[in-house]
């Protein structure tokens, strides 16, 4: 077997027809197909080296989650059909919307490696946030993200931002200790997260730095125009006192009570929890033209 070629029938786009994207990658070799909902599905994965010259994830976000402690045990070139609703991590490797030019991607056997976030014990690819993170997780419906995609994500927001949390505790980031509340505590290792918001301008997949957005319990209007500079980065660039950005290798989160914390649109965790990088530990097939990243090697 040359591929092996994973899906997730559960994805927004995962009833789908794979067939002309299996078809690409039957022209580099015999294909075998596995589907998340397969009990094997793990173990196939982990046996995967040797066996096979890379893995194919026919999925979302969430989906590469589940999957990534697998996939970071086989150690083979991962390439990502984007099926989910956000498709944050596709977006941060400049890959295309449409499935068989993402297989294409695959086949230009053009790679680059991509930093792994850690949270307590929990992997991520993009971002894990407390707050107003995990209650809107909680809030999302699958039929509302089926039918409506990045505008259930919009939705939501407008829902739990009625009533924000108030979230109370410390953050110690590389020897300093900040004492502060908040609303939503962002930590990226990614460029994406949530729908296509921008963490940071200067943020890259490979850079080894966790990426810290601190938004502060303030009016729903502020907040609303907050989402713009949220949206495209700007955190970074027009702090003030309600929005604070930071960049460290690690990050320690106690709250005064226990919270929920979220990565890559899943609840994985409670604080205190403990967030660090594992830089580069991930091979990704990107395109040549890729521009979030600093360099670029062949498999």
């Amino acid at each position: 077997m040359t591929t092996l070629f994973v899906h997730n029938p559960l994805a927004r786009h995962g009833g789908d027809d794979h067939e002309p994207v299996i078809g690409k990658l039957r022209t580099l070799g015999p294909v075998k197909v596995v589907s998340t909902a397969q009990d094997c599905c793990h173990e196939e994965i982990r046996n995967a080296a040797g066996q096979y010259e890379r893995i194919v994830v026919a999925g979302g976000d969430g989906t590469v989650n589940f999957l990534l402690p697998d996939l970071l045990a086989a150690s083979l070139p991962v390439g990502l059909i984007p099926l989910g609703t956000a498709n944050d991590l596709a977006h941060s490797l400049d890959l295309p919307s449409a499935s068989e030019e993402a297989a294409e991607v695959v086949l230009q056997n053009h790679t680059r490696r991509v930093d792994v976030g850690i949270a307590n014990d929990a992997m991520f690819v993009n971002a894990a946030g407390i707050g107003l993170g995990p209650k809107l997780n909680r809030q999302l419906d699958r039929e509302e993200k089926r039918l409506l995609g990045v505008f259930a994500y919009l939705k939501g927001i407008l829902k739990v931002t009625r009533a924000p949390p108030v979230c109370r505790g410390s953050l110690a980031l590389d020897g300093t200790t900040i004492r502060t509340k908040f609303s939503q505590l962002t930590v990226a290792s990614g460029v994406y997260y949530g729908g296509g918001n921008r963490v940071l301008r200067d943020a890259e997949l490979d850079d080894g730095q966790l990426s810290i957005v601190l938004i502060k319990p303030q009016a729903r209007w502020q907040m609303f125009l907050n989402s713009f500079l949220l949206r495209f980065g700007l955190a970074g660039r027009f702090e003030h006192e309600q929005l604070q950005s930071y960049r460290a290798s690690r990050l320690r989160v106690s709250t005064r009570r226990q919270l929920d914390v979220s990565a890559d649109g899943e609840l994985v965790t409670q604080t205190p929890v403990d967030f660090r990088i594992r830089p580069r530990a991930l091979l990704c097939f990107a395109p040549r033209t890729t521009t979030t990243g600093s360099d670029n090697e062949h498999y």
